[in-house]
């Protein structure tokens, strides 16, 4: 398994799971949703067809009509691809591709980043971004619908999407493959994102998220050592601080963490996804 995400996809009350996996062959993958079924859970599934690599996945409301869609991108033979699977209410998706609004390079394969979401221009609907030939902004329609986008080049890995300053407009962070250190895209609030601006990592030698890890509504920060054996967590104390980092080694490489609220308290458990493919769940981080 290589990449998480979980939602109420067919709203029975009970977290169901996107999963993007490996089927047979080396190049054989899979990516769609298991049932969290009452009785037999995680045995049946909605697949959405196979791909040469494992997909990244992103589960949330973009339009919100009160049903999880689900977002993924896909690494091609090179190139890739990004869509959007708008949930139906009814177990189906419809499936829309976004638009790549980058040229495409001649000399390299570009890479593929993790799709994620946040209103940009302050409709009230979750907006894409997605990393294909290059960083794409894609705005949703209240239908669903995919409007027209821009395209911001070259990209480095997309930490999150937060109001890190605190001015109301929420801003995307990637990650800098030079450094440790992150790049704060700040957001027009209409749809578009400023030039960015390089920052200084809040926590460990390499970021890996910029997100609510703890469910108190302002931005935390997870970060790893080179080697990425151990995990570093920063807890935000808002308009940009974080608290003293927090060192924990999960034995093994880290890929990633999320906050996933498994118990459905409000209050989301830190998941920790190792190379290995161990993952392990954590309590709500305390302040």
């Amino acid at each position: 398994m290589f990449s998480l995400a979980a939602g109420d996809f067919n709203g029975d009350g009970r977290s169901d799971l996107a999963v993007s996996m490996q089927k047979d062959g080396y190049d054989d993958y899979l990516a769609g949703v298991l049932w969290n079924d009452a009785t037999y859970a995680f045995t049946d599934g909605l697949f959405f067809g196979p791909s040469f690599h494992p997909s990244e996945l992103l589960a949330a409301d973009f339009n919100r009509d009160g049903h999880v869609d689900l977002a993924a991108s896909f690494q091609g033979v090179c190139t890739g691809s990004a869509v959007r699977f708008t949930n139906q209410g009814n177990g189906t998706f419809r499936a829309s591709s976004l638009t790549d609004h980058n040229f495409e390079p001649d000399d390299r394969c570009p890479r593929v980043g993790a799709p994620l979401a946040g209103d940009f221009n302050g409709d009230g609907t979750l907006d894409l971004i997605h990393d294909t030939l290059g960083l794409n902004l894609n705005p949703t329609a209240a239908d669903g619908r995919t409007l027209p986008g821009y395209g911001f080049g070259n990209a480095g890995p997309n930490l999150g999407i937060s109001d890190v300053d605190g001015d109301g407009r929420v801003e995307l962070v990637q990650g800098d493959w030079r450094s440790s250190g992150v790049w704060l895209h700040l957001g027009d609030g209409h749809g578009s994102l400023k030039f960015p601006v390089q920052c200084t990592s809040p926590v460990g030698d390499r970021a890996l998220a910029l997100e609510d890890l703890d469910g108190d509504g302002v931005v935390d920060a997870a970060g790893t050592s080179t080697d990425r054996s151990e995990l570093w967590l920063s807890l935000g104390e808002g308009q940009g601080r974080w608290g003293t980092p927090r060192r924990y080694a999960p034995g093994g490489v880290v890929e990633w963490v999320k906050p996933v609220d498994l118990l459905g308290d409000e209050r989301p458990e830190l998941l920790v996804l190792l190379r290995s493919g161990l993952l392990w769940v954590f309590p709500t981080p305390e302040s």
